[in-house]
């Protein structure tokens, strides 16, 4: 039934558009979904992150570094005397640098993340589109993309029989004639 066949080929066509409007990457529901979590989660990170650099260099003596530094300078007599000493002094130092470094990674994070609503709105918009695709294409990503190749393969098909047909029908009207 041509009518039929129609009907089908304007599914087709309407799929195809709706998947390709939205243009879901392979994936990206997955990343989405961490991204919205940390989000939504950004006043306890920053919290988190507050409390971690205060512990290691906040503005009182009792921080990680200045504990570490004055471990190390205990140590600065013994390590004179004591091969074993100097190394422990060594890896106290060495402790203190890399907490140093974490101090700043904790710093510089607490400057740059920062809490924002709108994005987790946008990220929700983005989450529902892709769910409703799943659930209507497939339930993953990868099926929708291929549930989008198969409808444009078949559409070019499709094409290429009404092309076939109509030059068919143009050589019968020719030899008719």
């Amino acid at each position: 039934d041509p009518g039929e066949r129609e009907r089908r080929l304007d599914t087709l066509r309407f799929q195809k558009e709706e998947i390709e409007k939205i243009a879901p990457l392979p994936g990206e529901d997955e990343k989405l979904s961490k991204r919205r979590k940390v989000v939504a989660d950004i006043a306890h990170i920053l919290e988190s992150l507050q409390k971690s650099h205060q512990i290691l260099a906040g503005d009182d003596e009792a921080t990680a570094i200045a504990f570490l530094a004055m471990a190390e300078s205990a140590l600065e007599p013994a390590a004179s005397g004591l091969e074993e000493a100097r190394e422990a002094m060594e890896a106290v130092r060495d402790a203190r640098f890399g907490v140093e470094e974490a101090a700043i990674t904790l710093r510089h994070l607490m400057d740059t993340v920062e809490a924002d609503p709108a994005m987790l709105e946008k990220i929700d918009r983005r989450l529902d589109l892709l769910f409703r695709l799943k659930r209507k294409y497939g339930g993953t990503i990868e099926a929708v993309l291929e549930y989008a190749a198969n409808a444009s393969e078949q559409l070019d098909n499709a094409e290429r029989d009404r092309e076939k047909l109509a030059r068919l029908q143009k050589e019968q009207d020719t030899l008719s004639a």
